[in-house]
Order: structure tokens, then C-alpha cells, then sequence
């Protein structure tokens, strides 16, 4: 429908207005926005009466959300299948479980919302995950940090609740809207290292 009032900042991506745009009556309009960083953008189109019909109708303004590229978090280590030898006797091996999570991006995200698979655990809002760092997943973190040594500073959050399939399983780490961000259908053979099925070592990316 043919409408007048258009206006570079009607739109906005992230609360940034756009820079320009061009288009006449029915359009359509095309706006020139500032690049958006990587990301959930929240873009805005304004409902304020400044765009009307030939009417006088106004709009009711809307808004969408876009996902700019997902962020680029890894699941880098996985020990599922630790020695009984690792551990006192009477002591479960399975305490000593865990999944390591790396950030590979240039920015900080924030995992708040992100679940896991094959380990059941949703990560609560304000989580961050700096750039270049490390995060560990535990079944035990107070049994594990006494036999591994965790670097000063990496943050170790026990999962919900699951164990690791020692005979090989698919791991998912998704974010709160269900994108997938990391798979990982490790096995106990195949190309997958034999000896990280009971004999010791973790799986490493």
C-alpha cells in the first residue's frame, strides 16, 4: 500500500537509527544501516505516526529478530569413559566426567539460555565465556578439581544431570532460540582414539 512519512529513522537495527534510505509510495523502501555486529540484532521499524497511508491511516510499527553469524564456541574436550585406576577404590570413575567448552570467536558470549545434550544442563543468564577462554562442564566438580588440574580462572559448573555413554553418544551444545552451535558424535572406535574408552586420556579437539 502506497504510504508517505518514510524516514531514515524509523528504522532502527540494535537502537541504532539507519543512515538513509530511498523508495516512494508503495516502495519499496530501502534503508542504509550502520554493519551490524555479529550476533541477535533487534530491528525496529517505528509506529509513531510518522508513516501514514494515503489515508492518514498511521502504522502500527514492528520489529523483527535477525541472527547475525552464530557465535563460534566449541566443544573442545570431552572424558567420558575415565580409568577406575583414576580414582580411590569405592569411588565412582564417572565423578571425573566432563566436557570442555573453548571460545573461538573475537567477541564474549554470553551463555546464558545455551543447553547441552547428551549431558542435560542449561546455562544460567550472565554465564560469559571471554574470547580465547575455556569453560568446564562436570559431573563433579569438586571430585574432578582434586584430580585434574584446572587452570586459575577457567569457571567449572556442574551439569544438570546425565552421564557421558561410554560406548559413544552425539553431545550438542544449542542456544536459548535452538540454533546448533557445536555437535559431536564421538564413539569409542573407529577414528575416534581407543584409549580414551577407560584407559586414561580425554577426547581432544
Amino acid at each position: 500500500e502506497p504510504v508517505t512519512g518514510v524516514t531514515a529513522d524509523d528504522l532502527s537495527v540494535e537502537g541504532v537509527a539507519a543512515t538513509g534510505v530511498t523508495g516512494s509510495g508503495a516502495g519499496p523502501y530501502v534503508f542504509t544501516v550502520t554493519p551490524p555486529v555479529l550476533g541477535t540484532l533487534d530491528v525496529v521499524l517505528r509506529g509513531d505516526g510518522g508513516i501514514q497511508s494515503l489515508t492518514a491511516v498511521p502504522f502500527a510499527g514492528d520489529s523483527w529478530l535477525y541472527f547475525n553469524g552464530l557465535p563460534k564456541v566449541v566443544i573442545n574436550e570431552i572424558f567420558y569413559h575415565p580409568s577406575s585406576a583414576s580414582v580411590a577404590l569405592g569411588q565412582n570413575p564417572e565423578d571425573l566426567q566432563f566436557l570442555e567448552l573453548y571460545n573461538d570467536d573475537v567477541q564474549t558470549i554470553d551463555l546464558g539460555g545455551f543447553r547441552t545434550s547428551g549431558v542435560t544442563h542449561t546455562f544460567p543468564a550472565g554465564t560469559l565465556l571471554d574470547p580465547g577462554d575455556y569453560l568446564v562442564l562436570a559431573e563433579n566438580p569438586a571430585v574432578l578439581q582434586t584430580k585434574v588440574t584446572i587452570p586459575v580462572g577457567v569457571t567449572v559448573l556442574q551439569w544438570t544431570s546425565g552421564d557421558l555413554a561410554n560406548g559413544g553418544e552425539t553431545i550438542e551444545l544449542s542456544d536459548s532460540y535452538g540454533h546448533v552451535i557445536d555437535s559431536v558424535p564421538y564413539d569409542d572406535g573407529g577414528e575416534w582414539a581407543p584409549a580414551a574408552d577407560g584407559d586414561g586420556p580425554s577426547l581432544e579437539l
